[in-house]
């Protein structure tokens, strides 16, 4: 009997191991635009800002403590959490020819204002050359799409669309540049 024991826990054991799945694991986006901007604050150079509205451009230099705040407020992604990997899908792609890994990451859910977000990497390594993501946010009954490229140590442009009743009503382009290298 008891050997009969030992052998149904030993069978539920294996069957319960071979069943475990292991967890998804995400680029650590969060990580990454977190190391990006404190390098940025670190550093002793100027944040340019180009505005382009109803055709009409305007330059300026911006404080960098205002920018760590507009980017941070942009990018509430972490791809690490338990509940953010079941929201978003993954797309691996690989091209040698030009020596780019796309990672590509996409979510239906009403929750994450980030629709998709793709990060190129260099083959090879662990180097974000760029990263491209699409932003859907609603306030009363206007939607604003922000499409945002961002280029490692350089800059990041964002461009705005407003929408009401689904025409758009305004387009804000946005480009702020520092240029480390």
């Amino acid at each position: 009997m008891k050997a009969y024991l030992n052998l149904v826990f030993f069978a539920a054991y294996l069957i319960t191991s071979c069943n475990t799945e292991q967890p998804k694991e995400y680029f650590p986006f969060k990580s990454f635009l977190t190391n990006e901007l404190n390098e940025l604050d670190s550093l002793p150079i100027a944040i340019f800002k180009y505005q382009t509205r109803n055709g009409k451009v305007d330059t300026s230099i911006i404080e960098k403590k205002q920018f760590l705040e507009i980017a941070t407020s942009l990018f509430e992604l972490d791809l690490q959490e338990k509940k953010t990997i079941q929201a978003y899908k993954e797309l691996v792609l690989e091209d040698t020819d030009i020596e780019n890994i796309a990672i590509h990451y996409t979510t239906e859910n009403q929750s994450y204002p980030i629709k998709q977000l793709q990060l190129n990497i260099r083959t090879g390594t662990s180097m974000v050359k760029n990263f491209y993501a699409e932003r859907l946010d609603i306030s009363g009954d206007i939607k604003i799409v922000r499409k945002i490229l961002w280029s490692t140590k350089k800059g990041v442009s964002i461009t705005s669309i407003y929408y009401k009743n689904n025409k758009i009503q305004e387009t804000l382009t946005e480009k702020y540049s520092w240029s480390i290298e």
